[in-house]
């Protein structure tokens, strides 16, 4: 009997161990899983932002860069107009054309005076009047232009009306699909862009 009631001392003994070392084991648990949820909020709490000194820099405006900057300018005092173009375009004369720009075979920018008041009536293309529903309108040098596109065996482009004192301008941009250098649409807008009254 005695042996029997060692072995129960020792059964309760190490049970007491036993539940003391899983009752720590529980408790550290809950503290480390306590503390690894709050820790994010805990720093946000306490962390105070530390003040920096910052210097606003005074911006100076942006330079934009004028793509017509270093062309030519074609200068008609006759008439009273100007306007820039491409430094790879030369100036060449031809029949029935005040003169003429090209860009190698590819493009080219053709002129034309006509005298008169401009009217829509006037916009005419190679086969004769240009229906009215086919006629833009665009504020070129602050008159009012027509144009409508123009093409023939593979060329096309553009043709502007552009009002003049007692007269007016035809100015004819054209582009051959199968020549280069091609004379693109935006250097046709920044031409138009340039394009000035002088009197």
């Amino acid at each position: 009997m005695l042996f029997a009631r060692s072995l129960m001392i020792l059964y309760n003994t190490n049970m007491k161990n036993i539940l003391i070392i899983l009752a720590v084991v529980v408790v550290a648990g809950v503290g480390y899983f306590a503390f690894v949820n709050k820790s994010p909020q805990v720093a946000q709490q306490t962390s105070t932002p530390t003040p920096t000194k910052t210097s606003q820099a005074t911006k100076s405006p942006t330079a934009t860069v004028n793509p017509t900057a270093d062309w030519k300018t074609y200068t008609n005092t006759q008439y009273g107009f100007e306007f820039k173009y491409p430094t790879r375009m030369s100036e060449k004369s031809f029949p029935d054309w005040l003169t003429t720009f090209t860009a190698g075979s590819g493009g080219s920018v053709g002129l034309n005076i006509k005298s008169g008041t401009l009217s829509k009536d006037k916009v005419v293309s190679i086969y004769g009047p240009v229906p009215t529903n086919q006629i833009n309108e665009k504020q070129i040098a602050g008159q009012t232009a027509y144009y409508f596109n123009e093409g023939d065996a593979g060329c096309g482009g553009h043709k502007y009306f552009i009002p003049l004192k007692n007269n007016y301008l035809i100015m004819q941009f054209s582009d051959c699909e199968d020549q280069t250098p091609h004379l693109t649409l935006q250097e046709e807008d920044q031409i138009l862009s340039t394009f000035k009254l002088t009197k």
